[in-house]
């Protein structure tokens, strides 16, 4: 018996003990012969892991490595090691961390194109870096002399804010003020029928989505999505939107995941700081683009 990451669990596997979601919701009993349906249904209330009959950690170790050439798990902890370096790999959470890693450099490698093939090009790594190199050197007193101006968030966001804080509020009315803007619909749309939600058919309108996920977990997602979709004017060049979005997202999930697996704290609230704990960053390179590419580069070690 031994505890398996939620990745790792497979149809016909046999539950060790009950399973619980957060809030201590009751999921699976134990001796279920887990299938595909279960499997799902884990993903979508956030289990993280399970305890499993006749199998250890370091077998599902050795499984999910076997899926690929020894060379490629080779390389891939090389490039995975280096951002280890200073982290204690005896510790648990930080051992599995790496594992999964591991995996995903895996999978990257393995996708890399061919030596030689000229389908695809380089990233848009040099106009950034060519960018920079023009900026005029920086001094921490110039950005805090800097007005930066805030400007005001969507109306969206301040009505789904004072319906979430108003008791008379309906879960029916919040979804009609998400469905008012097609923008921030389409994008929750797109995030509750994401992986990480696993759900197996697909939800096609916002009173599905309160409904299956819950009022205060889809106006949380609103309201991050209405924040980082202010800035989503940024320039390309300057900042890729779509990288910072998926980190803020992750960072978000982890947030809840840990405020789950802890049993402390406010999962939603969590959830927000995880999600926009970055910012800042946006903030500035909306308001000062030149100094603040110029002080992060710097603050990264890149000249």
């Amino acid at each position: 018996m031994g505890k398996i990451n939620v990745d790792d669990l497979r149809p016909g596997m046999v539950v060790a003990s009950d399973l619980y979601g957060p809030n201590e919701r009751f999921l699976l009993a134990a001796e279920t012969v887990l299938a595909e349906k279960h499997l799902q249904t884990l993903k979508a209330w956030g289990v993280t892991e399970a305890d499993i009959h006749d199998i250890s950690k370091s077998e599902v170790e050795e499984r999910s490595y076997a899926r690929f050439d020894q060379d490629c798990i080779e390389r891939a902890r090389q490039r995975v090691g280096e951002r280890f370096v200073l982290a204690d790999q005896e510790h648990e959470a930080v051992a599995e961390l790496y594992r999964l890693a591991v995996l995903r450099e895996a999978e990257g490698l393995e996708n890399e194109p061919e030596a030689g093939d000229t389908d695809i090009g380089p990233k848009e790594t040099v106009p950034a870096q060519q960018f920079a190199e023009t900026l005029p050197p920086l001094e921490m007193t110039d950005v805090i002399r800097e007005n930066i101006q805030f400007a005001s968030l969507p109306s969206t966001f301040m009505k789904i804010s004072e319906a979430i804080n108003d008791p008379q509020s309906s879960s029916r009315y919040i979804a009609q003020i998400l469905s008012a803007d097609i923008s921030l619909s389409t994008k929750l749309l797109q995030l509750v029928n994401s992986a990480f939600y696993g759900f197996p058919q697909k939800i096609g309108s916002l009173a599905q989505a309160v409904t299956i996920i819950g009022t205060r977990q889809l106006v949380s997602l609103a309201q991050g999505v209405s924040l980082i979709s202010h800035f989503s004017k940024i320039p390309s060049i300057i900042v890729d939107m779509e990288a910072f979005w998926k980190h803020s997202i992750c960072c978000g999930i982890i947030a809840r995941l840990i405020s789950s697996g802890q049993k402390k704290g406010n999962a939603d609230s969590l959830w927000m700081a995880g999600l926009l704990h970055d910012i800042g960053r946006l903030v500035l390179l909306q308001g000062i683009p030149t100094m603040s590419v110029k002080f992060l580069r710097g603050r990264a070690g890149i000249p």
